[in-house]
């Protein structure tokens, strides 16, 4: 039998590294979190989405190939499975997405460098600001705006 105990903290890391190219650990070092922090209330609802997909995606593949082999998976056989999983053309351009969006928003809302994803940092447009900043960015807006004449 085997041991089941840290089987979903390595399937999480392998789907984070297929994704952003890193584990759980290195990401809390990235953000500066704590150990008891998780890493998932960190992560912008866009890339959430692409982790959600990815998930469903493996969960409903391993699924199939344990109705076709009527037993349960190894930690081995779910691993190749992954790696043909992960593989799929489908992914490409929402990982691509992925990145750019954890790498750029990363490196200008928080002041965050993933070295990792480093190639996929783009400049963030004022939308993109203005859609973190919500309530705060049109409080900000409205008193620069009052303060134009002044400087």
């Amino acid at each position: 039998m085997e041991d089941n105990r840290y089987k979903y903290a390595h399937f999480t890391d392998m789907i984070y590294v297929s994704i952003f190219k890193e584990k759980a650990k290195e990401y809390k070092k990235i953000l500066d979190l704590k150990a008891s922090d998780k890493v998932r209330d960190t992560f912008y609802s866009e890339i959430l989405d692409i982790i959600a997909a990815y998930e469903s995606g493996l969960a409903d593949a391993i699924m199939r190939e344990y109705e076709r082999k009527g037993d349960i998976l190894s930690q081995q056989e779910t691993e190749e499975l992954f790696r043909r999983f992960e593989k799929m053309a489908l992914w490409k351009p929402l990982i691509q997405r992925g990145r750019v969006k954890m790498a750029s928003r990363d490196m200008a809302l928080r002041d965050a460098f993933h070295y990792q994803l480093s190639e996929y940092i783009q400049p963030l447009d004022k939308d993109e600001y203005q859609k973190f900043l919500g309530a705060a960015g049109d409080e900000l807006d409205r008193l620069m705006a009052q303060k134009k004449g002044i400087i």
